[in-house]
C-alpha cells in the first residue's frame, strides 16, 4: 500500500481497503514500515496506529488467505511506534483498550530449532492463534508469540534496575 502524507481514516479510499475500519477517528500514521493484505486486517473505533508500524496478513503481499480477520485491533488501541503485528494465517485478536509502547511484536508464527542441520529460517513450528485481553498494557521491547493468551487487565514493563 502506497500511504500518501497526512493521517488516514476508515473513511477515506485507503481505509477503505481495509477489512473493517470502524469510525472516523481510528487513525494510521502515514508514515508505515509495512503493511498489506487490508482486506484481512480489522481495526477498531478511536484506535491510533503510530509511526513506523508493520501491520500484515499473510506473509507476503497478493497471498491467498484462508480466512479473513486474521489481524483484529479493538477499541480505543494505542499502537506504539516500531511495534509490528504480523499474522501469517491464524488469528491474532488484540481486545479493546489495549496499550502498546514502542517496538511491541506480536505474531502467530516463529522459527524452530529443533533440526540442526537445518537452517533456523527454515524450520517452521506452525502458526498458533494470539489472544491479548482487553486493557492490557506493554512498554518497552516485548513480544507475543504463537499461542500465547494474555489475559485481560495485565501490565507488562521493561525491568528497569
Amino acid at each position: 500500500m502506497v500511504v500518501e502524507a497526512g493521517r488516514h481514516h476508515g473513511a477515506q479510499p485507503s481505509g477503505r481497503r481495509f477489512g473493517l475500519w470502524r469510525g472516523f477517528l481510528a487513525l494510521l500514521s502515514a508514515i508505515v514500515a509495512a503493511l498489506f493484505s487490508e482486506q484481512s486486517i480489522r481495526i477498531g473505533t478511536d484506535t491510533l496506529i503510530g509511526p513506523y508500524v508493520s501491520l500484515s496478513a499473510g506473509m507476503v503481499p497478493g497471498q491467498e488467505l484462508l480466512h479473513d480477520g486474521i489481524v483484529r485491533i479493538g477499541d480505543r488501541c494505542l499502537i506504539g511506534r516500531h511495534s509490528s503485528i504480523v499474522g501469517h494465517y491464524s488469528p491474532i485478536t488484540i481486545e479493546d483498550d489495549v496499550f502498546f509502547g514502542p517496538n511491541v511484536y506480536v505474531t502467530d508464527q516463529n522459527h524452530g530449532v529443533a533440526d540442526p542441520h537445518l537452517p533456523i529460517g527454515r524450520q517452521s513450528v506452525g502458526e498458533k492463534p494470539v489472544l491479548i485481553g482487553a486493557t492490557f498494557m506493554a512498554r518497552g521491547q516485548r513480544g507475543g508469540l504463537p499461542g500465547v493468551t494474555i489475559g485481560k487487565h495485565v501490565a507488562v514493563e521493561q525491568d528497569r534496575s
